[in-house]
C-alpha cells in the first residue's frame, strides 16, 4: 500500500460519514448496512467527483471519460453560442 492510498481512503470515510453516517438514523445493524451499501452504491455510480473532472468512478472505470468530457464540451459551446447570440440581439 502507498501513502497516498491512505490519505484517499481517509478522505472517502470523511465523506461517507458526512453525507451518509450523520445524516440519517439507522434503527438496527441491517438497516446501517442497507443505508452504507446504497450510498456506496451512489458515491461510485450518480456523485460527481473533482478530482475526476466532475464525472463519476463508474465513468473512469467503464472507460466514458473521454466520450463524457466531449459531450460536456460540445453542451457548453453551445451554451456560450446561445449567450453570444442573445447578448447581440438589438
Amino acid at each position: 500500500m502507498y501513502p497516498q492510498s491512505n490519505g484517499k481512503i481517509e478522505r472517502f470515510h470523511r465523506t461517507i460519514t458526512t453525507e451518509c453516517i450523520r445524516k440519517k438514523s439507522m434503527l438496527d445493524l441491517n438497516d446501517a448496512r442497507n443505508q452504507i451499501s446504497n450510498y456506496i452504491e451512489f458515491y461510485n455510480t450518480k456523485r460527481l467527483h473533482s478530482a475526476l473532472n466532475y464525472l463519476t468512478p463508474e465513468d473512469y472505470v467503464k472507460g466514458r471519460k473521454d466520450d463524457k468530457l466531449k459531450e460536456r464540451e460540445s453542451k457548453l459551446k453551445v451554451a456560450k453560442e446561445l449567450r453570444y447570440e442573445a447578448a447581440n440581439v438589438s
